[in-house]
């Protein structure tokens, strides 16, 4: 009765399949549909992959001292068929423990100290581990194939990543009051890079696993309930996120590379992954004093912090609720500017007028102008992220039971309109400053390239409860 132990063990077997294809044909008569009749045929693409996971885990987990103490350790043997050696078992184990102090701040509070250690894999993708040959070519008038212009990596295996992680849980004033707060600090190896080789390599990219960068951040939970009454509440949620990141080493004894999509030159910015340095940071050409251009630091993708704050009221039968988020800090690549101030079309040409970072007073679309067309300088086109956004409101009533009982014999009834994306308060130049042109990537996010504005979306909503 003073301790118990929970034993599990599992296995598991996955397989993936996706299959791919695209043919083009032109000059099909009207209402025709096969492709064959077309009078040309234009792009054709196909693509099948095929990959297996095999994983062993086991896991236990005690507690002891009346459930006051909990510990659990595990591991995973994991192998795949996008690995180099897809018979090689990778471990990844975790641990973890934690300690809940019972009415340590009054009746009905709690406080637990937890700590963990766990590692992961992320796996390669299908073919990373292969230098591909390409078919459909024509050498002397015979069909044949050519190697692709990616080298591929027999020895790939996957990142690991490892993270330490401390923190506590925390509930008083009888359970109205929740706080949690995290430290961590996240370190990846054997990095699945895209590297650019030397020219005489004769690809044009190089599949490698090696390097180390990390991450450290803390995230912060707050929920209180000021007001607790029979015709009036409140509750009140808050959080708040700060990620700090490095690379350490780059594998071949390099100290820098520039990833895929990078950017669209060092005259407007663009990321470049370098030790000692943030992952996501940007760099730029500056012309200096004698009009010589240098590369310079302009900044991190990643904010200084990240900070969300909800209230939710209900008063008697009315309830009403908001979700703002402020984010500090971070840039972006304004590609979308650059198309502007490079033809002097922005709004803002000639005025009004701007300090620039030399020091001399101009209009800011004039600035733009002269660092696309004459000087080079990436400045005015590398901007801050920072925003206020209202994320998220809405408002609702509980309408009469006796309404909801004539409706299929519902319990209750209710009718809410919810707004989305509904005020933005930011210097950024664009329709939003969270903007990505090419998707969640890991590192080239913050690229923004006349995009779609974001959705402002209205949502009527009658809910019943039975």
């Amino acid at each position: 009765g003073s301790w118990r132990a929970t034993t599990s063990v599992g296995t598991q077997y996955e397989d993936r399949h996706f299959s791919r294809d695209n043919v083009v044909a032109q000059g099909l008569i009207p209402g025709q549909t096969n492709i064959d009749q077309g009078s040309a045929l234009g792009q054709q693409f196909e693509l099948n992959t095929t990959e297996r996971t095999l994983a062993f885990y086991g896991q236990e987990e005690m507690a002891f001292l009346n459930d006051r103490l909990l510990l659990t350790a595990g591991v995973r043997a994991e192998k795949s068929s996008a690995n180099g050696d897809d018979g090689h078992y990778y471990l990844f184990p975790k641990f973890s423990g934690g300690y809940r102090f019972a009415n340590l701040f009054g009746e009905g509070s709690d406080l637990k100290l937890r700590g963990a250690y766990g590692e992961t894999g992320n796996q390669p993708l299908f073919g990373q581990k292969f230098t591909t040959l390409q078919g459909g070519n024509t050498i002397g008038g015979v069909i044949g194939t050519q190697v692709g212009t990616t080298a591929g990596s027999p020895l790939i295996k996957p990142e690991r990543v490892k993270e330490f992680e401390g923190g506590f849980d925390a509930s008083f004033w009888q359970g109205r009051a929740t706080l949690e707060f995290t430290a961590y600090h996240r370190r990846t190896t054997d990095l699945l890079l895209n590297l650019t080789p030397a020219p005489s390599a004769g690809f044009a990219q190089q599949l490698v696993n090696g390097g180390q960068f990390r991450n450290s951040g803390i995230e912060v939970a707050l929920g209180v309930a000021p007001i607790q009454r029979k015709n009036f509440s409140w509750l009140l949620r808050s959080t708040f996120n700060r990620v700090r990141s490095n690379v350490d080493t780059l594998p071949g004894g390099i100290t820098s590379f520039r990833p895929q999509n990078a950017g669209f030159g060092l005259a407007f910015g663009e990321f470049l992954v370098q030790t000692g340095r943030p992952i996501q940071q940007i760099v730029g050409s500056v012309p200096d004093a004698n009009g010589n251009l240098q590369t310079v630091y302009l900044g991190d993708a990643n904010p200084n912090f990240r900070w969300s704050l909800s209230n939710d009221f209900t008063v008697g039968k009315l309830f009403f609720s908001f979700l703002w988020d402020w984010q500090q800090g971070g840039v972006a690549q304004n590609q979308t500017l650059s198309l502007y101030d490079c033809n002097g079309l922005s709004p803002d040409f000639f005025g009004p007028d701007v300090t620039n970072p030399d020091g001399s007073v101009r209009p800011r679309g004039q600035y733009g102008f002269d660092a696309c067309n004459n000087t080079g300088d990436a400045r005015p086109f590398v901007q801050s992220t920072s925003f206020v956004k209202l994320r998220e409101a809405s408002i609702g009533i509980e309408l009469p039971r006796r309404w909801a009982r004539s409706l299929a014999g519902a319990s209750d009834l209710r009718v809410s309109v919810t707004g989305r994306n509904l005020l933005l308060f930011t210097n950024y130049f664009g329709y939003d400053p969270e903007v990505s042109n090419y998707g969640q990537q890991a590192i080239v996010r913050n690229i923004d390239l006349a995009p779609y504005p974001p959705m402002r979306s209205f949502l009527f909503n009658i809910s019943l409860g039975f």
